[in-house]
This record gives C-alpha cells, sequence and structure tokens, in this order.
C-alpha cells in the first residue's frame, strides 16, 4: 500500500509538472506565433532579402528582393523587378507560396520561419529573409495623479507591460501630452506617459494593453521631458 501511495504521488507530481509546462507554453503546449490558426500572418509582414544585390543573389535561380504576406492568405514575391502574386499557408513553422499568376519563381516554393516568424530561409536555396519593421512610439499613462507623488507605475514596469508580452522595447523615454491642458486639481490623472519605440508590427498588440501610438494627431502629440527620480 505505502508503494501504490508513493506511485500515485509521483505520478500527480508528474501531471502537475506537465501542466505547469503547458501553462508556460500558452496552455496547449505552443508557444506564441505570428500566424493564426488558419495558417495565415495575424498582420501584414513584409521580408526583405539578406543577400546583397537588390535581390539578384549568386544562386542558381536568383532570389527575392522583397515577399509581402496579408493576413488573409495572400502575398505578393518581387523579384528581378517583376511582381508574382502568391496564395501562401504555414504549418509547423513552414510557410508555404503556391504561384497564382504568370511570374518567373516555381509554382510551389517553402520557407523555414526562425526566431518567431522574423526570418525566413527559402528550402531549396538557403537564401535568408529578414522582417522589415519600422520602430514606433507608443505611449500609456504613467497612472501618476495630481499632487500625489507616489502614485502610477514606473517606467520599467509600464515596458515590462509589453515585454511580458514578447513584444521588443528598442528605447523608452517619459514624456507628457502636449496639447492636453489638465485643470490644476488634485487627485485627477496627470499628463505624463511613457514612451516606448516597438516594431510597427508589434503595434496591435500593444493597444490591446492600453497603448496608443504616439504623435498621429493633435491628442497624442508627445514631448520628451525627464524622468522622475526613484
Amino acid at each position: 500500500m505505502k508503494l501504490l501511495h508513493t506511485l500515485k504521488s509521483l505520478g500527480l507530481l508528474a501531471t502537475l509538472s506537465l501542466t505547469a509546462l503547458l501553462s508556460a507554453c500558452g496552455g496547449d503546449g505552443t508557444t506564441t506565433t505570428p500566424y493564426d490558426k488558419a495558417g495565415h500572418f495575424t498582420q501584414v509582414r513584409t521580408y526583405i532579402s539578406a543577400q546583397p544585390g537588390g535581390g539578384r543573389c549568386a544562386t542558381p535561380d536568383g532570389c527575392y528582393a522583397q515577399m509581402t504576406f496579408a493576413p488573409d492568405g495572400t502575398g505578393t514575391l518581387i523579384f528581378s523587378d517583376i511582381a508574382n502574386r502568391v496564395s501562401y499557408s504555414i504549418k509547423k513553422d513552414v510557410l508555404t507560396t503556391n504561384l497564382e499568376s504568370l511570374g518567373d519563381i516555381p509554382k510551389t516554393l517553402k520557407f523555414d520561419l526562425l526566431d518567431n516568424g522574423r526570418s525566413l530561409v527559402r528550402q531549396d536555396t538557403g537564401t535568408v529573409f529578414n522582417l522589415k519593421t519600422q520602430a514606433v512610439a507608443v505611449y500609456r499613462a504613467t497612472g501618476a495623479l495630481a499632487c500625489e507623488p507616489d502614485t502610477g507605475i514606473s517606467i520599467s514596469q509600464s515596458a515590462a507591460l509589453l515585454t511580458a508580452k514578447q513584444i521588443n522595447v528598442e528605447s523608452s523615454y517619459c514624456g507628457y501630452l502636449a496639447n492636453i491642458i489638465k485643470p490644476a486639481v488634485c487627485g485627477i490623472p496627470t499628463d505624463k506617459v511613457y514612451v516606448h519605440l516597438i516594431a510597427e508590427d508589434q503595434v496591435a498588440s500593444a493597444q490591446k494593453l492600453g497603448f496608443s501610438l504616439a504623435n498621429q494627431d493633435t491628442a497624442s502629440q508627445v514631448s520628451q521631458m525627464a524622468c522622475p527620480q526613484p
């Protein structure tokens, strides 16, 4: 009976360990990916060839200058100034394109997705394509209240909200909303914000966390200021 109890305990421990592992990976054993269950990217993504020469490589059949994929499963591959319309799908981190229009590429091509989709490698030639991203500024209120210096979060805590969701923060700074006039009343939220530079393709994910694009209109104009001393 004692041995049976020990085995049951070990079995429970293994189950708990597996549950913890699955939770860390997203609940079903899979890590967060840039594409959905249908095998399409969740946002428009553009990849540029890492090879020199504007896409005209030394490989036997050349390589692409640029590839763009849309969330509806369509894409455009540009090589030697010729645009090729394709459809695509992603399964197990392999992207497959199928030529839909006249062009100078093979009917079907496969690419390995690396680094959570930040790079693609063409399987037949080994040509590397890197995700073309542009850094954009997003901001979020500090949470501080007027006349209450110990309220709100720190700039590192603000950045951690992004990094916890696998959103890379290139740099950060403190600021205030330049065109927002706050009444001189204690206890109300201030105009202070934290600004973070992130990749353009991660803006939608940041917005789900309560961040907004900076300097897009009059209300979102942010002026930089020195961060308060901790």
